[in-house]
């Protein structure tokens, strides 16, 4: 630019490579949104599109995020019949997940102390190896 233009001062050289660079953003809209924020210089041109493209990008998948969730929700819901058999219905589903909870709680404490009385059992026959052999070893 400087060697282009060398007669010209430094700000009007600034203006005319903002002028550039926003024309060679090749989007109209996005280059009159950094042209709205009036960049003085060519540093400021690149700091305020670099912005304005994160929020957009931000923005952008902030949308398609909720427009996933809506997609997940709305194809999970089924639609009611009646207001009457709807409520019962519910009541059943409920009650069967409340129980498969709770047979799969059941089962999951099982397992927990099944593997901790293994683990005291196994502390235990680490302590009767450690000892001398002629020592007699009383489980309780």
């Amino acid at each position: 630019m400087a060697l282009t233009h060398r007669t010209l001062p430094q700000e009007a050289r600034e203006s005319i490579a903002c002028d550039y660079y926003i024309d060679a953003l090749n989007d109209d809209e996005f280059g009159l949104k950094v042209r709205e924020r009036a960049p003085a210089s060519l540093d400021e041109a690149l700091r305020v599109s670099l912005q304005l493209e994160a929020w957009l990008k931000g923005a952008s998948k902030k949308l398609d995020d909720s427009v996933r969730i809506r997609q997940k929700v709305h194809g999970s819901v089924q639609p009611a019949a009646s207001s009457g058999s709807s409520s019962s219905h519910l009541d059943e589903r409920f009650s069967r997940l409340e129980a498969n909870i709770n047979k799969r709680m059941d089962e999951f404490l099982d397992r927990a102390q099944n593997r901790y009385q293994l683990f005291r059992y196994s502390r235990h026959l680490i302590r009767v190896h450690r000892q001398p052999p002629s020592t007699i070893v009383v489980l309780r």
